[in-house]
């Protein structure tokens, strides 16, 4: 079976933009824009996913229906929070954490206690 390919259509304004970038960063642009047209799913690394004790309540909609994990697939460990709720998501790096549970432990719970 003949493996799937992908096509990237870029704006007039990308490509005008990307022109006035150096000649260095214009290949190495275009050879990540390639390697996505030849496997959109390969980019990037795999999340190892760690539970925490501690979740963080939603910032958006102060809800504790979280889900707060660290990844230790990368390098700083970075931690992920999505609110089932109201679908607010970010990241941070694992060290912010930290300084986050400290300055704000009355938004933060027992991810046991769901």
């Amino acid at each position: 079976m003949a493996k799937k390919k992908y096509k990237a259509i870029l704006t007039d304004d990308f490509v005008s933009r990307l022109n006035k970038l150096p000649k260095e960063d214009q290949v190495k642009i275009y050879g990540a824009i390639e390697k996505l047209c030849e496997d959109p799913f390969g980019v990037g690394t795999r999340i190892i996913p760690k539970d925490l004790e501690l979740g963080l309540m939603c910032s958006k909609c102060d809800s504790r229906n979280t889900l707060t994990y660290l990844d230790v697939g990368c390098e700083p460990y970075e931690v992920h929070f999505h609110c089932k709720n109201c679908d607010e998501y970010c990241w941070m790096y694992e060290e912010e954490y930290k300084e986050f549970i400290k300055e704000h432990p009355e938004r933060t719970f027992q991810q046991t206690d769901q």
